[in-house]
């Protein structure tokens, strides 16, 4: 269902404070590029946001990337940067990392040695998260031969085994097998900031967990809460199915950032001192 069809569902929960607004960046904000690299959040995202940093309780993006890439990427002072699958926080100037995140950072330096000298003549590129790898073979000339070589290899490499292999959009991750997901950023997001209404955007398998981490808080919490799905070409019926509301792409989500601040109560002024 387009959430443009039902905004009353929406205008009901902003009415449930705190609310907090958590996002999704790639595909969501911005629109999915040809690497990692090139990937640039919407100008009219990011300006919505800023504005509306300064009218909910919590703003905040859920990323797979690392916490440093997504803070550059987003660029938007006093949001709640959360990477790694939530695996790193951001917040109040000062980064938190989860307690069992640190000691898989030498076995993926390890990996990324071995990995990108096998790889990269396959046209797959690698990114090293600190604590996890993303292989990426979108550039590929065979992306089907590159993803093959690259679950190969990890087969292959026995200090890869206490990894969880993820496959997401022409990616395949290694992430620590740690009880980290968007799922538990949201919920956890919620709890610290006492939210009594939410939204998460989200655009691919990832973000499931976060849409069912929405539905059980508002299930066993009684919060208001929205799922939306940012729908593309590349979506699954599963991730479709766990989503309350679709929108159609990026310039959706600059359209629904915007309708929110236009629909909020404008932010008080300080009284002139006498």
């Amino acid at each position: 269902m387009d959430l443009f069809d039902h905004l009353d569902a929406l205008e009901d929960a902003l009415q449930a404070r705190p609310f907090g607004l958590i996002t999704d960046v790639d595909g969501v904000l911005a629109e999915i590029a040809p690497t990692a690299e090139s990937a640039r959040v919407d100008p009219a995202c990011r300006r919505f946001l800023a504005e509306l940093v300064q009218r909910l309780e919590l703003v905040a993006v859920v990323s797979g990337r690392s916490l440093e890439v997504v803070r550059d990427l987003v660029g938007v002072p006093g949001l709640v940067y959360v990477g790694n699958h939530g695996l790193e926080f951001w917040r109040n100037g000062r980064v938190e990392i989860h307690p069992g995140a640190e000691v898989y950072r030498d076995s993926t330096a390890r990996l990324m040695a071995r990995f990108a000298p096998i790889l990269a003549p396959r046209g797959v590129t690698l990114e090293d998260k600190t604590v996890g790898i993303v292989f990426h073979y979108t550039q590929s000339q065979d992306p089907h031969a590159a993803r093959n070589a690259v679950l190969h290899a990890i087969e292959q490499e026995a200090a890869a085994r206490p990894f969880h292999l993820v496959e997401t959009r022409r990616v395949v991750e290694l992430r620590p097998p740690l009880d980290a997901t968007k799922g538990t950023a949201v919920t956890a997001l919620a709890r610290q900031y006492g939210l009594r209404g939410v939204l998460y955007m989200g655009d691919d398998f990832p973000d499931v967990d976060a849409f069912r981490a929405v539905r059980k808080l508002a299930n066993e919490e009684h919060v208001k809460g929205l799922a939306i799905l940012v729908d593309n070409p590349e979506v699954t019926g599963e991730v479709r199915s766990q989503a309350d509301y679709t929108l159609s792409g990026v310039p959706e989500v600059a359209r629904l950032l915007q309708w929110i601040t236009q629909t909020l109560p404008a932010p008080q002024q300080p009284s002139a001192q006498h």
